[in-house]
């Protein structure tokens, strides 16, 4: 999110943009609350708790979660049962889900992460991590995948682009999409406002919702369209 409002910056020239991306989705709703922002931005669902106290969402986007494994790793297909077993440390060498005999080494994001959260409903449902390594931030993962064998994690589909180092698995025959009941793991987008936008903040949130920034959105993410 923080990635799409700091390129949109350069395109809507109406406001000026001071973006931090250091607090993930969680920070977005406290500086809400706490009426020290203008617009945070939150790629999950909005807590209800934040809607309760006055607080507005403004679903802008969506977007997929890939899995990804480094470029040379032969699997290119998992089940969402074989993912979960990944996770849940109960499945740890790869010969077990059609690859080499090469132990796993299974990677996720930060717990405050939005990312963390929406993988874990997706894919574990009522189980935890297990055996897994954190890794502070998505850029992070993705160089540690790519550059270690036997290595699997997880990111936004926004980050693939041309990355030469890592792929990302098809989950049952589905590449990474938002359509609906296609893929299993995506998660809206929205911005929060501490009540309903007004002034710049709404001019903003109304360009992104009309052509031009759902035209910025796509670079990124789907649109709502």
């Amino acid at each position: 999110m923080g990635k799409l409002i700091s390129n949109s910056q350069y395109i809507y020239r109406e406001s000026k943009f001071n973006v931090s991306t250091l607090t993930e989705s969680t920070g977005g709703e406290q500086c809400i609350l706490a009426k020290s922002c203008d617009i945070g931005g939150v790629a999950r669902e909005v807590k209800p708790q934040v809607t309760v106290l006055g607080a507005v969402k403004t679903l802008i986007g969506r977007d997929a979660l890939a899995v990804i494994v480094s470029s040379d790793n032969p699997v290119d297909n998992l089940t969402l049962e074989q993912v979960r077993d990944i996770f849940t440390g109960q499945v740890t060498n790869w010969n077990a889900v059609g690859g080499p005999d090469q132990p796993i080494k299974a990677y996720i994001v930060k717990p405050n992460s939005a990312t963390y959260g929406v993988f874990r409903q997706a894919v574990l449902g009522d189980e935890d991590y297990n055996g897994v390594n954190v890794i502070p931030f998505d850029a992070k993962m993705v160089s540690q995948v790519g550059n270690e064998n036997g290595a699997i994690g997880q990111i936004s589909a926004s980050f693939l682009g041309n990355l030469k180092s890592i792929k990302a698995v098809t989950i049952d025959g589905q590449a990474p999409s938002t359509v609906k009941g296609a893929y299993p793991i995506t998660r809206p987008l929205y911005l929060v406002t501490p009540g309903e936008p007004a002034g710049a903040v709404k001019d903003y949130i109304d360009w992104l919702l009309g052509p031009e920034g759902q035209k910025t959105i796509s670079r990124l993410f789907a649109t709502i369209g």
